[in-house]
C-alpha cells in the first residue's frame, strides 16, 4: 500500500509538472518582451554615437533598423511509472520518470537604410511646422530650436560643413566665425526662450491656409518690452509691428516676415560631431575645427580603455568614445537624435531583408 501511495505522488507530481509548461509561455513571453527592447534600444543608441563618431573621422554613417523579432517557442515534456509485485511475499517496487525540454528560437532581421529611404529620413530638413509642434508637445525648446534650426532671418547657427580651404589658418578663421555665429544665435534663441516662457508672444495658425504666425503681445511691460525690440532688433524686423509671418523662402524676404531654415537629421549629426574630443593618436585624421568641444552643445569623450563613468560608449579606431552619465546636456541633446531618428521613420518599404540571424 505505501508502494502504491509513492506511485499515486509521483503521478500527480508528473500531472502538475506538464500541466504548468501552459504557465510558463506567459511569462516567458512578458520577460523576453522586456529584454529584446533593452536589446534593440541599446543597439539602436550604439548604432547612432558610431555614425556621429564616423561622421567625425569622414567616415561613412551606416544604419541598420530593426525589421522585425520572431521568435519561436516549444515545450516537451514526459512521465512514466512502473509498479511491479511478484507474489506479494517477496517484495514489490516502483519505479517513475519525468522528463520536459524547453527551445526558444528567436530569428532578428535587419533592413538597410538607403536610397529614397535615407534622403526622406537622414537629409530632408525638419518640417518647420514640425519643429513647433513637437516644441508644443513638450520637447525642450532650448535643444530642439539649437540643434535642429539653422537659420532665423540672418541669424545663422553653426554651420555643418568642413572648410572648402584646407589652410590651417583659413580653417581658423572659418571656424571661429562658425563659433561667433553659434554665440549669436543662442543669444537670439535665448530671448526666444525667456519670452515664451513669459508667455510675452504666441504662435497662431493664421486663415483658411494656416500660415503660422509670430504675434507679441500687445502690451508689453518695460521687461518685455525691451527684450522684444531686442529680438526685432537682432531679426531686422518692423520695430513698429507685432505680428510676423513664419516662412521658409530665403529671398525677397519682407520685414514682416520670420525666416525659419532647419537643418535635417544628418547635418544635426554632422554640427553634433564637432563636440568630440579627438584623442591625440588621431589628430592626422581628422580636420581639426579650432574649437573647444566643451563649447559646443554636445561632448563626447575619448579614452583608451573602457570608460567606468559612461552613459553609452562605442569602440572605434582602439579607442572609446562615450557620452558621460552625469552629462546631461549632452544627453539631452542625443536624445533629440535619438527622437528625430525614430519619428522621421516612414512605413517600411517592401525592400528584401539585408541579413535574417537566427539567435539561438
Amino acid at each position: 500500500m505505501v508502494q502504491l501511495t509513492r506511485l499515486t505522488s509521483l503521478l500527480a507530481g508528473a500531472v502538475m509538472l506538464l500541466s504548468g509548461c501552459s504557465q510558463i509561455g506567459a511569462s516567458r513571453l512578458q520577460s523576453d518582451n522586456i529584454s529584446y527592447i533593452s536589446a534593440i534600444s541599446d543597439a539602436t543608441k550604439e548604432q547612432m554615437l558610431s555614425n556621429v563618431v564616423r561622421i567625425r573621422y569622414m567616415d561613412i554613417p551606416v544604419f541598420l533598423d530593426v525589421s522585425s523579432v520572431l521568435t519561436q517557442y516549444s515545450y516537451g515534456g514526459n512521465a512514466s511509472a512502473g509498479y511491479l509485485s511478484d507474489n506479494g511475499f517477496t517484495g514489490s517496487s516502483v519505479n517513475a520518470g519525468v522528463g520536459g525540454q524547453y527551445s526558444e528560437r528567436p530569428t532578428i532581421t535587419f533592413l538597410p537604410l538607403s536610397g529614397h529611404e535615407f534622403a526622406m529620413r537622414m537629409m530632408r530638413p525638419i518640417p518647420v511646422d514640425f519643429v513647433f509642434a513637437i516644441a508644443q508637445g513638450g520637447w525642450p525648446v532650448d535643444v530642439l530650436m539649437s540643434a535642429g534650426l539653422q537659420q532665423l532671418n540672418d541669424v545663422e547657427n553653426m554651420s555643418f560643413g568642413i572648410s572648402k580651404n584646407h589652410r590651417s589658418a583659413a580653417q581658423g578663421e572659418q571656424y571661429q566665425s562658425d563659433l561667433e555665429d553659434y554665440q549669436r544665435f543662442q543669444h537670439v534663441l535665448q530671448l526666444i526662450i525667456d519670452l515664451g516662457n513669459e508667455g510675452a508672444f504666441e504662435v497662431r495658425n493664421i486663415g483658411a491656409s494656416k500660415q503660422m504666425q509670430l504675434i507679441f503681445e500687445p502690451n508689453p511691460d518695460e521687461e518685455h518690452a525691451a527684450a522684444i525690440a531686442e529680438l526685432k532688433n537682432q531679426l531686422s524686423l518692423d520695430p513698429n509691428r507685432n505680428s510676423f509671418l513664419i516662412t521658409s523662402k530665403q529671398t525677397s524676404r519682407s520685414d514682416q516676415e520670420i525666416t525659419v531654415k532647419t537643418r535635417g537629421l544628418l547635418p544635426i549629426m554632422s554640427v553634433m560631431s564637432r563636440g568630440i574630443v579627438i584623442p591625440s593618436a588621431h589628430q592626422h585624421a581628422v580636420v581639426n575645427t579650432h574649437i573647444d568641444p566643451q563649447n559646443l552643445p554636445m561632448t563626447i569623450h575619448s579614452s583608451v580603455d573602457y570608460p567606468s563613468d559612461a552613459y553609452l560608449a562605442i569602440s572605434y579606431r582602439e579607442h572609446w568614445f562615450y557620452i558621460r552619465d552625469d552629462d546631461i546636456t549632452s544627453k539631452r541633446y542625443f536624445g533629440l537624435m535619438m527622437y528625430l531618428y525614430n519619428i522621421q521613420a516612414s512605413p517600411k518599404s517592401q525592400q528584401a531583408p539585408l541579413l535574417t540571424l537566427p539567435a539561438g
